[in-house]
């Protein structure tokens, strides 16, 4: 967001897995940043950074600052703008307009003045300010919480590590799984699909003493913000229904938005972000006091789920760890 804001060229390498990719692929498709997805492709992308379309990223880049959203809210619904727009933003509005076909010329009642303005100088100012602001939404945010901003955190001097296992069907399904998962001391965590499909199992996961979190929806979407309270407040109350009891920590299986964040807090519950978040025999080498991890099953079987478990534990005790349940938190 620096580097666009003073009209630096930008080119992604190796993002993190997950919704780096996903904002790297955004970026690019959007025409406001280079990718290289490859080692072979780095320098071919570096080179073409330092040409005319490197300034091109730059100037759309930089131009998502270059004007008021009202302005754009004003521009769409017909009216005039307080003031002009910003040259940086009408230059990028005028490029993109070629890529737009002109209306049909049927006959129709003339509009005001003031309203009639290019289609493609509208969807360009209306793409930039979607793009500026689901960055902020989404990108802002998750890079806020992965740097420890609105989080649980555990103690900073303790042996414990916080661990959750991310449940699927099958596993649920599993009647003897909530003991194995009590006597290990750990988290569940359902998501609102699961737990709307399989109440009972989520009882059964509170009777036996487990701890359950609130996972999400379940459901994965490209444009995350729009479906937030569905992520947090719908899939909290399933998981309220079918436990008895409300969840006391939000845990999804997708990147953090600002409007989750909210909703998190008006449901009172706690955004965790793992240290480590792995499926199957991936144990982590290194294990870290304090550190939160989460165990991936939500393809598992019941039986896969204890067998992944009881690795974990016994890394954890080669390490001198001890497993919590993420009610440990702060």
């Amino acid at each position: 967001m620096e580097a666009f804001a003073v009209g630096l060229p930008i080119v992604s390498y190796r993002p993190i897995a997950g919704h780096g990719r996903d904002n790297a692929a955004d970026m690019e498709r959007a025409g406001v940043a280079g990718y290289a997805h490859s080692r072979e492709d780095l320098a071919p992308t570096l080179d073409r950074a330092t040409t005319l379309a490197g300034g091109r990223w730059a100037d759309l880049g930089r131009a998502m600052f270059a004007a008021d959203p009202a302005e754009a809210a004003l521009l769409l619904a017909g009216e005039e703008p307080d003031v002009a727009l910003n040259p940086a933003l009408a230059s990028a509005a005028t490029a993109a307009a070629g890529a737009v076909a002109p209306p049909a010329t049927a006959a129709r009642r003339a509009l005001p003045r003031a309203s009639v303005r290019p289609l493609g100088q509208r969807v360009a100012v209306a793409g930039l300010g979607a793009l500026a602001i689901y960055g902020a939404l989404n990108v802002g945010a998750d890079a806020a919480t992965g740097l420890g901003i609105g989080v649980a955190h555990g103690p900073r001097h303790t042996d414990q590590v916080y661990v959750a296992i991310r449940l699927g069907p099958t596993a649920l399904s599993d009647a003897a799984l909530p003991q194995a998962l009590a006597r290990a001391q750990v988290t569940a965590i359902v998501d609102g699909e699961a737990a709307n499909e399989q109440p009972a199992a989520v009882r059964r996961l509170r009777e036996a003493g487990v701890e359950v979190a609130n996972g999400g929806s379940g459901e994965r979407r490209r444009l995350h913000l729009l479906w937030a309270e569905n992520d947090v407040a719908e899939a909290s109350r399933a998981i309220r229904l079918a436990a008895g009891v409300a969840p006391r920590e939000f845990a999804p299986a997708q990147p953090v938005n600002g409007f989750d964040m909210a909703w998190a807090r008006l449901v009172h519950e706690r955004i965790v972000r793992p240290l480590h978040q792995f499926s199957g025999d991936r144990i982590p080498l290194r294990l870290r006091k304090g550190g939160i991890y989460i165990i991936d099953a939500r393809l598992a079987s019941g039986a896969a789920v204890e067998k992944v478990l009881a690795n974990f534990l016994a890394a954890l005790q080669s390490a001198h760890l001890e497993a919590q349940p993420f009610a440990g938190l702060r």
